[in-house]
């Protein structure tokens, strides 16, 4: 089932990384990059995408950090 979402994934973004008169070799490549790299790299990515970013010192009287953790985090 995980090995499906990134394949889903994969292929809603595919037009950013593929050009449209790639071969099956270079599809075979792409998906499978996809699947191996995603649950590698993932857990990172999505942890430096939601941290704030660090606060400047200058700016101490604003406490908003640019936005707002959903609840279910």
């Amino acid at each position: 089932m995980v090995t499906l979402t990134f394949l889903i994934i994969a292929y809603a973004i595919r037009k950013r990384f593929l050009p449209e008169d790639a071969n099956r070799w270079d599809k075979l490549i792409y998906y499978s990059f996809c699947v191996v790299c995603t649950p590698l790299f993932g857990p990172w990515i999505y942890k430096w995408v939601i941290e704030p970013n660090p606060k400047d010192d200058s700016n101490k009287d604003d406490d908003c950090c640019g936005y707002i953790y959903p609840d279910f985090l």
